[in-house]
């Protein structure tokens, strides 16, 4: 992607465009795409041209500004303004008509009409309509312009090498970020904070740039921006400083009032419905939609922000963020997880400076209107819900697939403001959640450029399991409540003693189960017969607990609302219980043909 930057930027490190080309065609030498930027070798207008120019509605400042391809065409250039130095190509009806049925939208001709130019070079096949200024832009083949405004000043990088805070509003976790930065790459300089690292790249251009088979129509203003081939900006307000990446089947769209502002996107991103991106980098197939804001933040693919505002933040893969709510300063590159409505994630100003942060775990589900206190590290407690309307105190977590809720009473000896902890909640009650998830980022996936795991019970998370179960057994004494005094683990919260004692079974269980299917998928023919019965048992009641967290569902429906199995998928039924059936029958056939 850099490579393509610095390809279409090339003229711009070369000096003054403008006068290499009028040397060039004074010499009577040709002047191409490398060096002047347009296609073909370029010369001056003749006076029979200049006059027919002038008959169709063309006025010029000066006429010896305006260079032309060799075999230029001057009945498609009507009606237009030009008021400082321009090189234009050869036009024909075709050419443009080709290149927009690559996109939606309304087949323009190729040429130039009732616009005005400077400082532009405008590539033969290009179509320019009802523009009230294109200004110091390269618009490239196959291109189309219409009824927007182009300016280009100065000298910018297209928001490449541009510093942003990604975890911590006051810095500390500082991302270089450029066009071509992967996942990976993003969270190792996160957590080596390399903002002063060179990064790769490094763009220093004098002319914006509008590639092959791209849309900009209805926009009230791009400034200094690099557009991508293929890329469609319809009615956005503003895109200004950015670079914008796109192919002909991950296509990047700003649209409907949108507004992106020193920010990179990638391919398949879209900014859409007012929503606004500012000094931020929206890794591939991302979104920003119905008046989201993302401000200084890096968004992961396949990721989501709807309505909501997120600031400071690293926003890893998969997370879903379709309401109005709040994340700040937040080191979530795992993601994966879910942001509720109302959700306030994002307590970092302690009357004394914004530099508190939060480290979400993979998976992690804030709920409807939760307050999440900082500091806060659930990093080891990936898959965890905070319920519905939970305030958290500042604390760190190592219990993964936990529930948080507010208690109904505060036992005796337990300090006000601490949340009652089901550890391993979400793998005995909730493990439909945990499946939904794994079969809806298997299926949505687009991401090419980053490898992104799909198995919940990866190696990492296992031994986080193995720890949390750990820590619980050895607090075991002879008390029905545990507070972080006997189990620091638990964070600010407390354990009753049979969550505890059910917690550390269902661990212990996945633990084993993870550890059995880790040997059938590397050395499935050293298996004993005990442990092929053990895994198929393991298998067959995982399958089970997905199917009876559904069915809670179910009953709790029908007993509240009258016509809930007319209007409910019933859980025999349901793709996500079906899902982990077949893996199940699939799992098994396998490991007895072993």
């Amino acid at each position: 992607m850099v490579e393509n930057a610095h390809r279409y930027g090339s003229l711009s490190l070369k000096g003054d465009w403008y006068a290499a080309a009028c040397t060039m065609a004074a010499e009577g030498e040709s002047a191409s795409g490398g060096e002047a930027a347009a296609s073909g070798a370029v010369r001056h207008l003749t006076a029979g041209e200049i006059e027919r120019l002038i008959a169709d509605g063309n006025r010029a400042l000066s006429w010896s500004d305006v260079l032309v391809a060799v075999d230029f065409l001057p009945d498609f250039v009507i009606g237009n303004l030009f008021i400082g130095p321009c090189i234009l190509g050869r036009f024909e009806p075709e050419a443009a008509e080709g290149a927009a049925s690559q996109l939606s939208g309304a087949r323009l001709p190729s040429g130039i009409y009732h616009c005005t130019l400077d400082r532009a070079i405008i590539e033969s096949g290009a179509a320019l309509h009802r523009c009230a200024l294109v200004s110091g832009y390269r618009i490239a083949d196959r291109a189309t312009v219409a009824d927007s405004t182009l300016v280009f000043e100065g000298v910018c990088s297209f928001a490449n090498g541009m510093s942003v805070p990604a975890g911590n509003e006051s810095g500390g976790r500082q991302v270089t970020i450029h066009s071509d930065m992967t996942l990976d790459e993003a969270r190792e300089a996160a957590e080596h904070n390399s903002a002063d690292r060179q990064q790769p790249g490094d763009i220093r251009a004098t002319l914006g740039f509008v590639g092959p088979y791209s849309r900009v129509s209805a926009c009230t203003r791009i400034s200094n921006t690099f557009v991508g081939e293929y890329t469609r900006l319809v009615g956005a307000q503003l895109v200004d400083e950015s670079t914008l990446l796109s192919t002909w089947d991950e296509v990047t769209t700003v649209c409907s009032g949108a507004i992106v502002r020193s920010s990179i996107l990638q391919p398949g991103v879209s900014v859409t419905d007012f929503a606004i991106v500012d000094h931020s980098l929206l890794l591939e197939h991302s979104h920003a939609d119905r008046h989201a804001k993302v401000t200084g933040s890096i968004i992961g693919p396949n990721s989501g922000i709807g309505e909501g505002e997120v600031t400071a933040s690293f926003v890893g893969p998969f997370v879903g963020f379709h309401h109005q709510a709040l994340l700040i300063a937040a080191y979530w590159p795992e993601g994966k997880g879910n942001i509720g409505y109302g959700a306030n994630v994002g307590s970092n100003h302690t009357s004394r400076r914004p530099d508190q942060e939060l480290r979400p775990g993979e998976g992690m589900f804030f709920g409807l209107g939760c307050n999440i206190k900082y500091p806060a590290n659930f990093h080891a407690s990936p898959y965890s819900i905070v319920a519905t309307g939970v305030s958290t105190l500042p604390q760190r977590m190592s219990m993964p697939f936990s529930l948080i809720v507010e208690p109904e009473t505060h036992p005796e000896g337990v300090p006000g403001g601490l949340c009652l902890l089901r550890p391993a909640w979400v793998l005995s009650d909730n493990l439909y959640m945990v499946w939904r998830s794994r079969m809806k980022h298997r299926e949505r996936n687009q991401a090419r450029r980053n490898a992104i795991p799909n198995e919940v019970f990866r190696d990492e998370i296992v031994a986080m399991m193995a720890a949390a179960a750990g820590a619980l057994e050895t607090a075991k004494g002879d008390r029905s409540i545990y507070t972080p005094l006997e189990i620091p683990e638990i964070g600010k919260n407390f354990v009753t003693e049979s969550d505890r004692a059910k917690a550390v079974q269902t661990y212990r269980f996945f633990v084993q189960f993870a550890g059995l299917a880790g040997l059938f998928a590397n050395l499935p023919q050293s298996v004993s017969r005990q442990d092929r019965d053990r895994y198929r048992e393991a298998v067959d009641y995982v399958a089970a607990l997905v199917r009876a967290s559904r069915e809670k569902d179910d009953e709790r429906g029908g007993r509240i609302m009258d016509d809930y199995e007319r209007t409910h998928v019933r859980a025999e039924l349901d793709p996500v219980v079906q899902d982990a059936a077949a893996w199940a029958a699939e799992e098994i056939a396998r490991v007895s043909g072993a």
